[in-house]
């Protein structure tokens, strides 16, 4: 929605009619919203395991299938060196790419507050995509260890206070 409200847009030289995003901005927004989209469906995929096999060679074909993603993104992510449930973290770099690039060609237009402000939310997405992988290894460790659920609080607890310690640190 920030990028939206940010895109450049073309001025009708009727005033009655309402501006249109240029052709650049409405496909680099259109784009953003495909990788909103997946990234969502990744990190999902990763975290639980009933859609676990969208993670799969089968279930990423289908969603190229389903236009969700192309063709050679597909084998980008399937080349990258990098564990099936992280493939996330390599559409959110696609995106701060996109967001970068957009702006730097002036289709995102925006000062430096604004272009600061947006890399700061990329950066604690990418944070608390992170601090949840984290607390749901510590959930599958106790689990699979016989810990008690007070040893587990307390180890989310202090997932969370590091978490919480890493987000402030960028406002002091």
């Amino acid at each position: 929605m920030n990028m939206a409200s940010h895109a450049a847009r073309k001025i009708p030289s009727n005033p009655n009619e309402k501006s249109t995003y240029t052709v650049s901005s409405r496909q680099i927004l259109e784009l953003m919203s495909r990788y909103t989209r997946l990234f969502n469906l990744l990190t999902y995929a990763s975290f639980t395991r009933s859609h676990r096999p969208i993670l799969t060679p089968r279930g990423l074909r289908r969603l190229v299938e389903r236009g969700l993603m192309t063709a050679t993104e597909r084998e980008v992510l399937v080349d990258a060196a990098i564990p099936a449930t992280q493939r996330h973290s390599v559409v959110l770099m696609w995106m701060i790419r996109l967001f970068v690039e957009g702006r730097g060609s002036g289709h995102i237009q925006g000062g430096h507050g604004f272009e600061s402000e947006t890399m700061h939310k990329f950066h604690i997405i990418r944070s608390q995509v992170s601090v949840y992988d984290c607390m749901v290894s510590i959930k599958l460790y106790c689990n699979n260890n016989n810990t008690g659920s007070r040893e587990l609080v307390n180890l989310m607890l202090t997932t969370q206070f590091l978490f919480l310690l890493q987000t402030v640190r960028g406002y002091w």
